[in-house]
C-alpha cells in the first residue's frame, strides 16, 4: 500500500475558513472534476464508494487528487447478496443518498454523485446542505427537505454550478446527471481554466480568472470571473437581477437552404441564457416591475421543484415584457438556430456520442405514457455553447413574426449574404422554435419550427433572453 501525502478535503476546506477565505470557485471546479474521474474509473468497474466524502479524498502538494478508504464499497459484480456484512444504514450522515438511507445495498453509482454533491456544497459554503441538527432529522432531510441552493447563499457562484449541485442532490436519483462522465461534460463545457488546488492554499495567492465589469444598457451590472474569448469578451457574463448566467456565442455565419432558397446568414457575436428563464425568475421580474401578465404562468407553482423549472404558459407579450425589464432581447430565429444547431451542423440538441438512454430523455419514448411537466432546467447536456435545454425541455418564443421561409427570405433571388437578419414585418403570429418535453423524442429535430400569435399562451411554450451586442439586421 502506497503513503500518499496530502491534506484531506474536509481539511482543505477548514484552511480557507481560517484564513477568512472561501475556496476558489475554479478550484472547486477542477477538485469536482478530477474526483469525477476517479468516479467513472471506479464506477466502470463494478465499485460503488458509498461513502464518499471530503475526509475521504486527498490533494497533492502538486493538485493530484485520490479518493481512499474503500472498506465498504459495494461490488456489483458479485451476487448482490454477497456485500459486506453491515447494517441497512451505511455511510456519514451529512453525505448520504436517500437511497442509501433506505437500504445500503440497493444503491448504484448516483448515490456516489449525491454524496458529491454534498461534498461540493460542503467545500463551496464549508457546511453540509442538512448541518445544525440531531442525527435522526439529517437523515430525514436528506430524505424529505427542500435542498438549498449552494449559489443562492455565495453570489460568486455560477449559476450553472449551482444547478448542477442542485441536481445532483436531487432526492430522485433519476434527477441527476446519469454518471459522473455526464459531470465531466458539464464543467468542460464551462471552459473553466485549469488550476493547482494546493497552491491557492496560500492566504496570498491570487485565482488565475480574470474579472471584466460591464455596463448593461443602463441596467443592470454584468459581471464575468472566467477567461476571456479569443475576441477579447468575456465567456460568460452574469445578470445579477434575474440571477441569470449567459454564454457567449461567437461570431460565425452559417449556410441556410430552404425551398429554392440558399442563403449564408452571418451573426455577430451574441450572449444567450443557459437556460430557459425559470418560474423563480419570472416571479422576481413580476414583483420587481408590478407587471400585469396574461399568460396564466402561475397554475403550474405547486413544489418547490417548480420554482426551477421554465415558465411556461406566458404569451410573447409577457416575454418582451421580461426581456425589456432586465435588459435582454428575445432571440432571433437566426439566433436561436446558430446557437442550438452549432452554426448549422448538426440537427439535434444532444451531443454527438451520446448514448440511446441519454437521447430518450429529451422526449417521450414511443408509447410511453404522457409527462406532466417540463424537468427542472440545466437536466440535459449543454451543446459546445455552453447552452442547456434547447430541445426537449420547452419550446421557445423568438422574436421575429412568423413567415413561410425563416427569416422572411423570399425564394428565387438568388444566394443571399445576410448579416443578423430578423423579420420584423407584421403579422398574425411570432416564430416558435425548438420541441418540448411531451413530444416523442425520436421526432426532436432543431429545425422544426411552429408558429403561435402574441396574444395566445401554451403549456409547452416558455423562452430565454439575448444580450445583443449590435442591433439586427442588413442584408447585402
Amino acid at each position: 500500500m502506497s503513503f500518499i501525502d496530502g491534506v484531506n478535503g474536509d481539511k482543505l476546506t477548514k484552511d480557507f475558513i481560517a484564513q477568512g477565505r472561501q475556496c476558489p470557485i475554479a478550484a472547486v471546479v477542477c477538485l469536482c472534476r478530477q474526483l469525477c474521474e476517479i468516479l467513472e474509473y471506479v464506477h466502470e468497474h463494478g465499485i460503488i464508494h458509498r461513502d464518499f466524502k471530503p475526509d475521504n479524498y486527498l490533494v497533492q502538494e502538486d493538485g493530484t487528487v485520490f479518493l481512499v478508504d474503500f472498506g465498504i464499497v459495494r461490488d456489483l459484480r458479485d451476487d448482490p447478496q454477497t456485500t459486506l456484512l453491515t447494517p441497512t444504514t451505511i455511510g456519514t450522515p451529512a453525505f448520504l443518498a436517500p437511497e442509501q438511507i433506505r437500504d445500503a445495498h440497493a444503491v448504484d453509482p448516483r448515490a456516489d454523485l449525491y454524496s458529491l454533491g454534498c461534498s461540493l456544497f460542503y467545500t463551496l459554503l464549508g457546511r453540509p446542505p442538512f448541518s445544525g441538527m440531531p442525527f435522526n432529522d439529517v437523515l430525514q432531510a436528506h430524505l424529505n427537505a427542500p435542498r438549498p441552493r449552494c449559489d443562492k447563499e455565495r453570489d460568486d457562484i455560477p449559476v450553472w454550478l449551482g444547478q448542477l449541485i442542485f441536481r445532483l442532490m436531487a432526492v430522485d436519483p433519476a434527477a441527476r446527471p446519469k454518471s459522473a462522465g455526464e459531470v465531466i461534460w458539464m464543467i468542460d463545457c464551462a471552459r473553466i481554466p485549469i488550476v493547482n488546488i494546493s497552491e491557492m492554499r496560500s492566504a496570498d495567492s491570487v485565482s488565475p480568472t480574470v474579472e471584466i465589469g460591464a455596463r448593461f444598457r443602463s441596467r443592470p451590472d454584468f459581471i464575468s470571473n472566467k477567461l476571456l474569448s479569443a475576441s477579447g469578451r468575456p465567456n460568460f457574463v452574469f445578470h445579477e437581477d434575474s440571477r441569470s448566467e449567459m454564454a457567449l456565442i461567437p461570431a460565425g455565419s452559417m449556410d441556410v437552404r430552404v425551398e429554392k432558397l440558399e442563403a449564408t446568414i452571418a451573426l455577430t457575436d451574441f450572449f444567450m441564457d443557459f437556460y430557459p428563464v425559470t418560474n423563480a425568475q419570472f416571479q422576481a421580474f413580476v414583483e420587481d416591475s408590478h407587471s400585469r401578465t396574461t399568460g396564466d404562468w402561475q397554475q403550474h407553482l405547486c413544489t418547490t421543484d417548480d420554482l426551477q423549472r421554465p415558465v411556461r404558459n406566458v404569451t410573447w407579450h409577457d416575454a418582451w415584457m421580461y426581456a425589456n425589464w432586465s435588459g435582454k432581447s428575445l432571440p432571433t430565429e437566426a439566433q436561436w438556430l446558430y446557437a442550438a444547431s452549432m452554426r448549422g451542423s448538426q440537427s439535434h440538441p444532444w451531443p454527438n456520442g451520446i448514448s440511446l438512454q441519454q437521447r430518450i430523455d429529451y422526449g417521450v419514448p414511443n408509447n410511453a405514457d404522457e409527462r406532466t411537466a417540463p424537468p427542472v432546467v440545466g437536466g440535459h447536456i449543454p451543446n459546445h455553447f455552453s447552452i442547456y435545454d434547447l430541445c426537449g425541455t420547452i419550446k421557445e418564443w423568438i422574436c421575429d413574426w412568423f413567415a413561410d421561409v425563416p427569416f422572411g427570405l423570399k425564394p428565387n433571388t438568388g444566394k443571399l449574404h445576410i448579416l443578423n437578419p430578423c423579420f420584423l414585418d407584421q403579422g398574425t403570429a411570432r416564430v416558435v422554435r425548438g420541441s418540448a418535453w411531451s413530444e416523442d423524442f425520436s421526432l426532436i429535430s432543431l429545425y422544426k419550427r411552429s408558429k403561435l400569435p402574441p396574444a395566445q399562451s401554451s403549456l409547452l411554450v416558455g423562452f430565454r433572453c439575448v444580450w445583443n451586442l449590435q442591433n439586427p439586421s442588413s442584408r447585402d
